[in-house]
């Protein structure tokens, strides 16, 4: 399959080739980690200078854009931290019953639906 076509970029002379972009699902938890730290710095320097910029509506786009994936980033490193600090086999092998000690001092209530 051939490459797809690259688009010049006059303000920098660069040239962007989407294929070179990792996927997010392919990143570990701390280069995704990395990449979160790096856009909201990069979301915080867009919104210090956003009155230099005098398109509205491609601002806008462009921060929301920004918020997104910051937050896409949050969430999947949330899910990371999670995964690493809940415990792989369960604390108790049974399940609690309401008559259970603890279970009252917390507030719980437990009644049998009517049939």
């Amino acid at each position: 399959m051939p490459s797809p076509p690259s688009r010049p970029r006059p303000w920098t002379g660069c040239t962007i080739r989407s294929n070179n972009a990792p996927d997010l699902f392919d990143l570990d938890a701390e280069a995704r980690h990395h990449l979160r730290i790096r856009t909201k710095r990069l979301r915080y320097a867009a919104e210090f200078f956003t009155d230099l910029f005098p398109a509205r509506r491609r601002r806008a786009r462009y921060l929301k854009a920004l918020e997104r994936l910051q937050d896409t980033l949050g969430a999947l490193n949330d899910l990371a931290v999670a995964r690493d600090r809940i415990p792989a086999k369960p604390l108790w092998t049974t399940p609690r019953s309401p008559s259970s000690p603890g279970a009252s001092s917390v507030g719980m209530s437990v009644t049998r639906p009517r049939c």
